[in-house]
C-alpha cells in the first residue's frame, strides 16, 4: 500500500504559530504568571489584546514607581553627602566606643 500524497502540495503538514511566534508568547505568559499573578490557565484562556493591555499597565506603573524613587533619592542627597551637620573624625568614634571620652 502507497502513502497517499497530500490534495495541497505545501511545505509543512502542520498551520501553527512558528518558533519566532513562541519565544515572545512564552515572555509574556511567564510575565503573566510570575508578577501579574494570573494562574497559566487564565493566561491561556485570555484573549490576546487583554493580555498585552495588562502588562502595558503593569509596566507603566513599574516605570512610575522607578521615577518616584528616583527623586526621592535625589532629594534627600546633596552632590553624593549626606545632611550630617557635625564632623565625625575615626579617633572620635574610637574613643567613644571604647568609653575614653
Amino acid at each position: 500500500m502507497s502513502l497517499l500524497r497530500p490534495f495541497f502540495q505545501l511545505d509543512s503538514t502542520f498551520f501553527g504559530l512558528s518558533y519566532k511566534y513562541k519565544e515572545p508568547f512564552l515572555q509574556e505568559v511567564f510575565a503573566c504568571i510570575k508578577h501579574l499573578n494570573i494562574s497559566y490557565h487564565d493566561v491561556m484562556i485570555i484573549p490576546t489584546y487583554e493580555r498585552r493591555f495588562f502588562i502595558r499597565i503593569f509596566t507603566e506603573q513599574v516605570e512610575k514607581e522607578k521615577e518616584k524613587m528616583e527623586e526621592i533619592r535625589n532629594s534627600s542627597t546633596t552632590n553624593g553627602k549626606g545632611k550630617r551637620v557635625t564632623k565625625v573624625t575615626g579617633k572620635a568614634n574610637v574613643a567613644k566606643f571604647s568609653g575614653q571620652m
